[in-house]
């Protein structure tokens, strides 16, 4: 292998038949010899995902849109695996930024109601949360930690 094409086109192809490990060890000489390349990143970015390192992805996807800000791809990529991680405002700004590029885009239309939907079943429950009495929550704690903390 004499150049970093070579090298992200050797990733490719192993994230393709999901050895990830391999894909990311191609991918990181590729990054050693022109980390300006934005594909590379992608391509490990999903090895990661693939490994079901989410945080790791999304921080190669992120250097990605570090180089094209204006990738849509990326972004729904980086959107989605926010959702994995249950980060659904992170998600929402990505599909936000996405439907400036493309405000008829369906998928991401979609995408984005579900994220609203979880976004506003969080803030349901916090507020559950906060208007239960004291006696209500020290129940609620026995019972949880009464089955976890028995010897």
């Amino acid at each position: 292998m004499n150049n970093a094409k070579e090298l992200i086109d050797q990733g490719k192809d192993k994230v393709c038949l999901q050895d990830y490990p391999n894909a990311i060890i191609s991918l990181n000489k590729a990054i050693h010899m022109d980390c300006n390349i934005s594909d590379v990143y992608f391509w490990r970015g999903l090895a990661k995902k693939g490994m079901q390192d989410f945080n790791g992805a999304i921080s190669d996807i992120s250097e990605v849109l570090k180089i094209d800000r204006s990738n849509s791809k990326a972004l729904l990529e980086r959107g989605l695996l926010k959702i994995n991680i249950k980060d659904f405002l992170g998600a929402n700004e990505d599909f936000n930024k996405i439907l400036k590029l493309d405000p008829k885009n369906s998928k991401v239309l979609n995408l984005l109601a579900f994220t609203k939907c979880r976004i506003r079943n969080y803030i349901r429950i916090i507020a559950e949360y906060n208007s239960a009495s004291v006696k209500e929550l020290n129940v609620l704690q026995r019972y949880y930690f009464g089955g976890r903390c028995q010897n």
